[in-house]
């Protein structure tokens, strides 16, 4: 009767740590998306947070990627700052809950800065990325 108590208890154990972790069973899953492209010198936000399949995941940049100069990524998913330097930069993001992580690939298109006078426009380019 105690082997059988406790092979329950473990059961139940086991069933409840389930519920809140995703590493039994649940699958994380994140496609990336199209991000809207930056412009030299504007406050760019735009939010990469689009994994499922589990609560609680966060964000970070894998390993050997870079965002454009000027730009930031929060463990919430959100790429924000002012980009700096035109140019096209290509990054991974990691998505992690719990055990689990899986990758997206991104790419953000930073065009040159633009200046505006009476007369018209003016572009200004701050350098390449």
């Amino acid at each position: 009767m105690k082997k059988r108590f406790r092979y329950l208890m473990l059961v139940c154990i086991l069933a409840l740590l389930c519920l809140g972790l995703t590493s039994c069973g649940a699958k994380l899953e994140y496609t990336a998306t199209l991000l809207t492209d930056a412009q030299v010198g504007v406050s760019y936000s735009v939010s990469v947070a689009t994994a499922t399949g589990a609560d609680a995941i966060t964000y970070a940049l894998k390993d050997g990627s870079k965002l454009p100069a000027g730009l930031s990524l929060s463990s919430a998913g959100m790429i924000t700052g002012t980009p700096a330097a035109k140019g096209s930069t290509s990054f991974t993001v990691t998505a992690t809950a719990g055990n689990a992580s899986v990758d997206a690939d991104f790419t953000i298109a930073v065009a040159e800065g633009v200046l505006s006078y009476a007369g018209g426009e003016i572009s200004v380019a701050q350098g390449e990325a």
